[in-house]
């Protein structure tokens, strides 16, 4: 007889969500950020601490902390060290508990250096033709027990971050600079005006760019509909890699 059909089995711990309300200011590279993180203890062990990655850290300058809270209480003992931001907790967090974080934070988007075979790649920040938000806002990693926080180091090249599965809520409001803007991102948009309102359910990441360069191309692959972005002047190679 044919083998059975698998059965797939849904997680049945509840998976962090961030809810996101930023405002990108094109032509000064700015982004201000009110962000809040719902996040349940899936382990069995009791939190007195948790761990926030914030990649944007790894560049100076960039981010300006201006708030933090848990469950509405303010956090004022955290530390924050190149991409490691710890926060003591006002009470433990025992396994299957949830807790609410509250962060309102200013990124101020670093020059992106041309692409160099001897330097790492730089997914975060800005050129003449657009702003890249890769990286960009802080989030709790996996947590394995036994080994702690699943955070390593980044290498020379190459990916390092371990990225939990998410429910993401964006909404980013661009200004207009005198010329349109488009906004890439890891989701369909509703548009508002100079808003773009985002929802992202069960998703790795959420990424952003914007150019006031972009063209968008479209393609279909089996009733998916595939977007792709490109600038205006390289339609012909952006077809192609669609």
């Amino acid at each position: 007889p044919p083998d059975p059909e698998p059965t797939l089995t849904p997680a049945t711990d509840p998976i962090p969500g961030y809810a996101l309300t930023a405002s990108y200011a094109y032509s000064q590279h700015t982004l201000t950020v009110s962000q809040h993180i719902t996040y349940t203890n899936p382990t069995g062990e009791s939190f007195t601490q948790l761990l926030l990655v914030v990649e944007a850290n790894r560049y100076p300058g960039s981010l300006t902390i201006q708030s933090l809270t848990a469950d509405g209480q303010s956090l004022d003992g955290y530390t924050l060290d190149s991409n490691r931001l710890d926060l003591p907790l006002p009470r433990p967090l025992d396994p299957g508990a949830s807790l609410a974080l509250g962060i309102e934070y200013t990124l101020i988007l670093p020059e992106i250096p041309e692409p160099s075979d001897t330097a790492r790649p730089q997914p975060y920040g800005f050129t003449l033709r657009q702003a890249n938000l890769v990286d960009w806002y802080p989030y709790i990693p996996l947590y394995q027990e036994g080994l702690g926080w699943l955070a390593p180091e980044p290498g020379y090249f190459g990916e390092h971050q371990v990225l939990p599965l998410a429910d993401y809520t964006v909404s980013l409001r661009v200004p207009e600079i005198g010329v349109p803007l488009t906004v890439a991102a890891s989701a369909p948009a509703l548009q508002e005006g100079d808003t773009y309102r985002y929802d992202l359910p069960a998703a790795r990441s959420f990424a952003l760019s914007i150019s006031p360069m972009y063209e968008r191309l479209t393609g279909s692959v089996d009733g998916v509909t595939v977007y792709s972005y490109c600038f205006t002047y390289d339609t012909y190679a952006g077809q192609a890699a669609l």
